[in-house]
């Protein structure tokens, strides 16, 4: 039996090779708040603690769950797992390193790599008797989830993993927004506003949104409807006949999941959920005026909002 060890910044490597190589993915996992840190496929299997507690400490994002059942990953909850096991292949992990962001750039992790065909066996057994005890993770767990107050004083061992309320605030476009295709541009649209200031908007508070060659006919007939008051360059304001007309009493209606796979690439810079005409595109890192993060952080939106607040 050969076992190698590995740690540091080659962990990941060969994680990232094996995985990507695999024709499926099993995985048991304590945390997880980067959904991207692995290329997860529609059939793979994860268990993963996202418990109330694990949630509401941060530990584990609702947000990469989310990203994950819109690849069709099958999800599952096991609370108090604290294991990080991944079997890609022939190929089995064990180690100390969940899937964060920190995890890959500022905690020292390390592991173990195993291709012994008993040591696959009693890991993939491992993951499926875990999969058989869990709650899945379908879109009533995510709809409740999603109500689940985060709060950092939650957290027993913030160094461990990332809390969403430090998430930095840039966010991203694309480059080239997909202004002559209705469906599309009205998703991107409603998950870039929501991106910066939650599914619930109100009336009154900045975004922005894109500028271009074709801006003037792609925002002009929502202004002179009164539905946006621009503030200048790609910065504009709802009114409350705006959140009639695109979330109340929407005359264009989108897919959730449609939006969400925007909001997914808007918030963490991957196109892997973006539709497939859009997989290529390039995206670009903005700062939003203000978002539900630096809210939700007891932050200061910046001083020009309250002079574009006062405007309306």
């Amino acid at each position: 039996m050969t076992v190698r060890f590995v740690t540091g910044p080659n962990l990941w490597e060969e994680l990232r090779i094996a995985a990507a190589s695999a024709h499926v993915r099993y995985a048991a996992v304590a945390y997880i708040t980067d959904f991207d840190a692995l290329p997860w496929a529609a059939g793979d299997i994860m268990v993963i603690d996202a418990s109330d507690r694990a949630i509401a400490s941060g530990a584990t994002s609702v947000g990469a769950l989310r990203a994950l059942h819109l690849l069709e990953v099958k999800i599952y909850s096991v609370p108090n797992l604290h294991a990080k096991v991944y079997v890609f292949g022939d190929q089995v992990f064990v180690g100390s390193a969940n899937l964060s962001t920190s995890a890959q750039s500022r905690l020292i992790e390390a592991g173990t790599i195993s291709q012994d065909s008993q040591m696959l066996r009693d890991a993939r057994d491992f993951v499926f008797s875990l999969r058989d005890k869990g709650d899945v993770i379908d879109d009533s767990f995510l709809s409740r989830a999603d109500k689940i107050p985060v709060s950092a004083s939650a957290s027993s061992s913030p160094a461990e993993f990332d809390n969403e309320e430090h998430l930095p605030a840039t966010l991203w476009r694309l480059k080239t927004a997909p202004v002559r295709d209705i469906y599309n541009m009205r998703a991107y649209f409603l998950a870039l506003i929501e991106a910066q200031i939650g599914p619930r908007p109100l009336p009154g508070l900045p975004f922005r949104l894109w500028i271009g060659s074709s801006r003037s006919e792609t925002f002009d007939s929502h202004v002179v409807k009164n539905f946006l008051v621009p503030q200048g360059g790609d910065i504009y304001l709802l009114t409350a006949d705006g959140i009639d007309e695109f979330w109340t009493k929407p005359a264009v209606r989108v897919k959730r999941t449609r939006v969400e796979g925007f909001l997914m690439a808007i918030r963490t810079g991957s196109t892997r959920l973006l539709p497939d005409k859009y997989f290529r595109h390039e995206l670009e890192p903005f700062l939003p005026l203000t978002s539900d993060i630096a809210k939700r952080r007891g932050g200061l939106p910046p001083p020009e909002w309250k002079t574009l607040h006062s405007s309306l």
